[in-house]
């Protein structure tokens, strides 16, 4: 899977909700995508998360359907 690529303005508010999240779930989803961002394999981010790679996919995927509001989505 390659890496992620957003817009410098989608990296910039992730960045921001990730210093203000305060439920773990979405706080997760978003240091995965950042860290895809990043050119991290799905295993590498995976093992720093202490989750597993169909979640880092699951992540991308709920992404790439509903964007960023589907990932600060508690569902």
């Amino acid at each position: 899977m390659a890496g992620l690529v957003l817009e410098a303005e989608e990296r910039a508010h992730l960045l921001r909700m990730m210093r203000r999240q305060t439920n773990s779930h979405v706080h997760r989803r978003m240091n995965a995508l950042l860290l895809l961002e990043d050119g991290w394999t799905l295993e590498r981010i995976a093992e720093a998360l202490c989750i597993d790679a169909e979640a880092v996919r699951e992540h991308r995927r709920r992404y790439e359907s509903s964007g960023i509001a589907g990932l600060e989505r508690l569902t």
